[in-house]
């Protein structure tokens, strides 16, 4: 559970769909819109008439935005230029119409629009690697029928607003997927992604050997040797509980294929 809310974390912050920076305007990141503007009432100067205008600047409920931000995915869409360019003064207008092009296009980085010929051999070449090193034939027929249908999944998962995506993004070399609607920058998500893996191996191992918890010889093998994996200070009454002979502690570590604290072969 915790591993979860650690990940989308991660893959929220990452995303910029919440701006950590911008908390005066629940979150809004720069360039884009509110998701519950500000609505307030106007003079239309042609026919004289009150209009309800809507600043998308401002959140008319900053706490709401943040939950619908950061608990049900939601995110505002792209300011009008004249806009958009006093808070991104670093994008063009011409990387900004390029990007508002390729979104109205619903494209899946053009999928959609390939050869079956060569999605097919694309398909046919995976499959005939993974056949190789599974000494099976199902990936091969597999990969070759994925590879012929690709077009059309992309063009239907595209147009339906399951998954788009395209290379052109304000905030990223590589370019964007939007999974339902939901930002998601894909060199800085799987770099963000791949850090906090990283940590988590390494964490893993600091703990696996010891070093944070400081713990001693014996006990590290007595809790290698507990099948629930509860540590020697979890056991209750641990002064009635006898602790096993190094000889029994090393015969346990020799059943469970691990070396003993010290040996250097089990």
């Amino acid at each position: 559970m915790l591993a979860g809310v650690a990940l989308t974390n991660v893959v929220e912050l990452s995303s910029g769909n919440i701006d950590p920076r911008n908390l005066d305007e629940a979150g809004r990141p720069k360039g884009y819109r509110t998701i519950f503007p500000v609505e307030y009432d106007a003079v239309d100067p042609k026919t004289g008439e009150i209009v309800i205008e809507k600043n998308f600047l401002k959140s008319q409920n900053p706490i709401a935005e943040i939950g619908a931000r950061y608990f049900l995915g939601r995110t505002g869409s792209v300011l009008p230029w004249d806009q958009f360019k006093l808070e991104r003064p670093d994008v063009t207008h011409e990387e900004y119409a390029r990007y508002m092009a390729k979104h109205r296009d619903k494209t899946l980085f053009g999928l959609e629009d390939a050869s079956r010929v060569k999605t097919g051999g694309a398909g046919l070449l995976a499959g005939a690697a993974l056949s190789a090193l599974t000494k099976k034939g199902t990936p091969l027929i597999g990969g070759t029928a994925a590879g012929v249908m690709t077009p059309g999944a992309a063009n239907i998962a595209s147009e339906l607003g399951i998954v788009q995506g395209t290379r052109e993004s304000f905030d990223d070399p590589v370019g964007e997927l939007r999974v339902f609607g939901y930002r998601l920058p894909i060199a800085r998500v799987a770099g963000a992604l791949a850090l906090a893996a990283g940590t988590g191996v390494a964490g893993k191992k600091l703990m696996d050997s010891g070093l944070l918890t400081r713990r001693g010889p014996l006990e590290q093998a007595y809790d290698a040797a507990q099948p629930t994996g509860k540590l020697w200070d979890d056991v209750p009454d641990l002064e009635q509980v006898v602790p096993p002979t190094e000889a029994e502690l090393r015969e346990i570590a020799r059943r469970l294929g691990r070396n003993y604290p010290g040996d250097s072969t089990p």
